[in-house]
């Protein structure tokens, strides 16, 4: 075995989490306590949240962030920090509103009149707010019954000297007249001024607001205690100029949508005449309404946009960070394909966090929810249904494909994750939370949240709860587990298969399929992808008939339809395919595009037949979840995760190496040396449950074959007791009963510890014991020693050693949430489990 294999075996982890600590200006002492908490979980960093925070970059911000500091530097952990006052981050603490109200955000924004022709007449023009300016005026031909636009007639106009008409001589015809300004109007969310994300002059101000203050009042600890700050959820964040016009929806801001205030910058109108090789301003109007040049018009905007995004904000960030000794990490709005668009969201994902240390995403709110990769599900985001086919499929991999790309990043992938699910979710949830995006290639984790104030109706669970959260010790050992695993999967991800970012098909306003499905194809079938930006076909890189994407290499390109892409995107796959790149596009053909045509649901057979599969099952099992890495010294990790809640993955693997290997069963405590031969491996996983393989070429010797069980309803009087929440310490009779039951009857908002009791008899061969419903983990001592500690199913124990002849004392633990206490509105959205055990039990005996 290697050696750093064996030290993460015996807990030696690298730190990779960071949990938000809520800062409310509350007693220090508590403030202390939670640091001391997120201490005793083996989690050595924690990100500071300011926006609970009154005085955030004031004086009682500085007192206290030199305390949180000098108690990080005495117990040798880190600090990262979230960069503003207010979600979501961009208000730069009220600064814009303050000292450089010039600098806020700027629109593009157009008024119209209709007009029938012929006629003379004269059109008010007023613009949105008193210090908008007006840019040109135009009366354009209606096409048709509905909007569309005749761009062969339209008719420059001028404003007359007031200012407060445009005058209008028409011909025959229905003409729509346009009058198009620069405007402050038209901003998404708070009322407070934010900074202009395509302005480096505006982005300087968060820098000066937050940035430059943290270093001058803490700057000693910058590299050492203080490694970096954190951006939530920053966004472009325009919205409808006319407060009373349609909106499509918060997801879904994008050219094309009348009202909608285009985001916009001194230097646009140069951008994008660039881009079109003419002066735009006549053309503008096609940013709303459909006419010829509305295709281009509207991709050459979207990139230009999402470039500056990327450049003026991210990078303009990362780069202070950088040059002072600190890191820049976050994440935008993902939702529902919103990563792609403008209003809540940053146009395009990987360039708007390439500027970045880390790639990052969130899960919270119900996004994801176990099991239900196959069916829309009930959350409190995204209109109460959160679609699967992006929840489930692509969220988890946006970022460990832009780790993947990016080599500066490291393969560093970051997700916060477990907020605001409720007090319902319980260790269960989360562990599978954890697998789901480990088996993706997510490995730095931001677990929200530590409160020092309880209870708190804010975005629930939080971990600690003034030390009345039954479910502390499950996370405790989750997070040691999380570390483990980060720590092992810190190599190349091994991706055969790209899948094209749909950002360009999208932003063209045509018909386009989206990466979602393609993805729930590739990943149904287990063919690991990496989604990829057409930004990379620009500098193609090929060696040994593979395209070279940062760490990444690819056999094949999978291409979502679209009715349209750009010229660039289609040269790009012209070079591939010359290259011998598989490209496909899914169920059509771009116009002129050098692509094959496979149907979706024939796509993952089509790419298993080439060759370019990198594991193949002699069963199916859809919800079979894999990632394959290879680590510097050529070692192979894999790692198996059944997705599936209610039915076994059983299926036979083949594997791209083989000899032996080592397996190892976190959640069990075991490793056992075994050996592939063939490359052909079995696999056999309960719901939840997740193993390791690591191929590091050091030839074990076998471990020896587990011995043949028999299995047995064990049957006992069981004697219940209670420990309530508020001091689990102190137990007292609950009942005694046979068969097994749950409390919720006796106690209907029990949260705490229940304990069962049995006396048994002849244990001496009893090899194992799995419980059927826990309400929520479980701890099992036999005869006074301790069986293990399972924080999800399996609820499996190995009690080798531990029974004898005679008299044996069955002892199980278990610890609920704290869902029935508190009944937050977050937990509606959560099945939730009765207390205690239910079901059976089942002991397995040595034969």
């Amino acid at each position: 075995m290697q050696k750093w294999l064996d030290n993460i075996i015996k807990g030696e982890s690298e730190n990779h989490i960071l949990p938000f600590l809520w800062m409310m200006g509350e007693d220090w002492e508590k403030t202390k306590r939670q640091i001391h908490r997120i201490h005793d979980c083996g989690i050595r960093a924690m990100c500071l949240e300011s926006r609970t925070f009154e005085d955030f970059c004031g004086e009682s911000w500085w007192a206290t962030l030199k305390k949180v500091l000098a108690e990080a530097r005495a117990l040798d952990m880190k600090v990262w920090i979230l960069d503003d006052k207010h979600f979501p981050t961009g208000m730069a603490v009220g600064m814009v509103e303050k000292k450089y109200p010039e600098k806020r955000r700027l629109h593009l924004a157009e008024q119209h009149a209709d007009v029938i022709g012929p006629r003379r007449a004269d059109v008010l023009i007023q613009g949105f707010a008193p210090d908008d300016r007006f840019v040109a005026a135009y009366a354009v031909k209606r096409s048709g019954y509905d909007e569309a636009l005749d761009m062969s007639a339209r008719i420059p106009l001028k404003a007359d000297e007031s200012g407060h008409f445009v005058s209008c001589d028409l011909p025959e015809g229905c003409w729509r007249v346009f009058s198009l300004w620069l405007t402050h109007a038209g901003a998404w969310g708070s009322k407070t001024p934010y900074i202009n994300m395509l302005d480096a002059s505006s982005v300087d101000v968060l820098i000066e607001a937050v940035y430059e203050a943290h270093y001058s009042h803490v700057g000693e600890y910058f590299g050492k205690e203080l490694v970096g700050f954190f951006s939530d959820e920053p966004c472009i964040g325009n919205a409808n100029v006319f407060g009373s016009m349609p909106s499509r929806g918060f997801y879904d801001a994008k050219p094309g949508q009348p009202g909608l205030a285009m985001p916009w910058c001194a230097d646009m109108f140069d951008r994008l005449a660039a881009k079109m090789g003419r002066d735009v301003t006549d053309i503008l109007p096609l940013l709303w309404y459909e006419g010829e040049g509305s295709v281009e018009l509207r991709e050459a905007y979207m990139d230009v946009v999402s470039t500056l995004y990327g450049q003026r904000f991210t990078k303009r960030v990362g780069d202070w960070c950088r040059a002072h000794g600190v890191m820049y990490i976050g994440h935008i709005i993902e939702d529902q394909n919103a990563h792609a668009r403008l209003g809540c969201s940053a146009g395009h994902y990987f360039r708007a966090l390439e500027g970045q240390d880390m790639a990052g995403i969130d899960i919270v709110l119900h996004q994801v929810m176990p099991g239900f990769a196959h069916h829309v599900s009930s959350a409190i985001c995204a209109g109460h249904r959160a679609d699967p086919a992006f929840f489930q499929y692509v969220l988890g991999k946006l970022a460990p494909s832009l780790a993947h790309i990016r080599p500066h990043m490291n393969n560093r992938a970051m997700c916060e994750v477990f907020g605001a699910y409720g007090w319902a979710e319980d260790s269960a949830m989360m562990k599978w939370l954890i697998d789901y995006l480990l088996v993706r290639g997510v490995n730095w984790f931001v677990p929200h949240a530590f409160s020092p104030v309880y209870p708190n109706p804010d975005c629930p669970p939080h971990f600690d709860a003034d030390g009345e959260n039954p479910q502390f010790e499950a996370f405790a050992k989750l997070m040691r587990y999380t570390n483990a695993m980060s720590t092992l999967f810190d190599g190349n991800r091994v991706a055969r298969i790209a899948l094209l970012y749909h950002a360009e098909g999208e932003w063209s306003g045509k018909d386009c399929m989206l990466d979602d499905w393609p993805a729930v194809e590739l990943l149904d079938h287990q063919l690991d992808f990496d989604i990829v930006p057409a930004d990379e076909l620009k500098t193609a890189v090929f060696e040994n008939g593979r395209w070279l994407v940062g760490n990444a290499a690819y056999d094949a390109l999978v291409v979502p339809y679209a009715e349209y892409l750009p010229q660039f995107v289609l040269d790009g796959l012209e070079t591939l395919r010359e290259h011998g790149i598989a490209v496909i596009e899914v169920d059509r053909a771009t116009a002129n595009a050098p692509v094959e045509v496979v149907p979706l649901e024939r796509l993952a057979g089509e790419l298993i037949a080439r060759g370019k599969a990198d594991i193949t099952l002699e069963t199916p099992c859809p919800l079979l979840r894999y990632m394959h890495q290879e680590k510097a010294d050529g070692s192979h990790l894999f790692m198996f995760f059944n997705e599936a809640t209610d039915h076994r993955a059983e299926t036979i693997v083949h594997l791209p190496v083989r000899g032996a290997y080592t397996l190892l069963d976190w959640q069990g405590g075991k490793a056992r040396s075994l050996t592939a031969e063939d490359g052909r491996v079995s696999v056999s996983l309960a719901p939840y449950e997740s193993v390791v393989l690591v191929f590091d070429g050091e030839g074990a010797a076998e471990s020896a074959a587990e011995p043949a069980l028999e299995a047995e309803a064990l049957d006992a009087l069981w004697t219940i007791e209670t420990a309530d929440c508020t001091d689990m310490t102190r137990y007292a009779l609950l009942a005694e009963s046979s068969p097994l039951r749950t409390v919720e009857r006796d106690v209907w908002d029990f949260a705490g510890r229940i304990r069962y009791t049995a006396q048994l008899d002849d244990l001496e061969n009893a090899a194992a014991l799995e419980l059927d419903e826990v309400g929520d983990s479980a701890q099992v001592y036999l005869n006074g020693q301790c069986a293990g500690h399972r924080i999800c199913p399996p609820y499996r124990f190995d009690l080798s050693g531990l029974g004898k002849n005679g008299d044996n004392t069955l002892e199980i633990v278990v610890s609920t949430t704290l869902a029935r206490r508190q009944r937050d509105q977050f937990s509606t959205f959560v099945a939730i489990n009765r207390p205690g055990l239910g079901g059976r039990i089942t002991l397995w005996r040595k034969k």
